[in-house]
């Protein structure tokens, strides 16, 4: 949960991809427990997270194509 206007484009575009992975995951009903026993997600946050880092993308005049979209009626087991 660095602030998104430190990262360098690496790591910011990295993040970024890395959610839209998750949410696609949770999204076909996949597992992601290992990542939150670990403490490596935040399920509650994924939307936020996405959006401040979207915000930074913009900030930076990188392009953004794709919208999330998380159901509530998406399982995190």
């Amino acid at each position: 949960m660095v602030d998104p206007r430190i990262l360098c484009r690496q790591h910011l575009l990295g993040e970024h991809a890395e959610l839209h992975m998750f949410i696609g995951a949770l999204g076909r009903g996949l597992s992601v427990k290992g990542y939150l026993e670990k403490n490596l997600l935040e399920i509650h946050n994924l939307h936020g997270r996405h959006e401040e880092l979207v915000r930074e993308m913009k900030r930076r005049g990188y392009k953004h194509k794709h919208e999330v979209e998380i159901r509530r009626e998406t399982r995190f087991n």
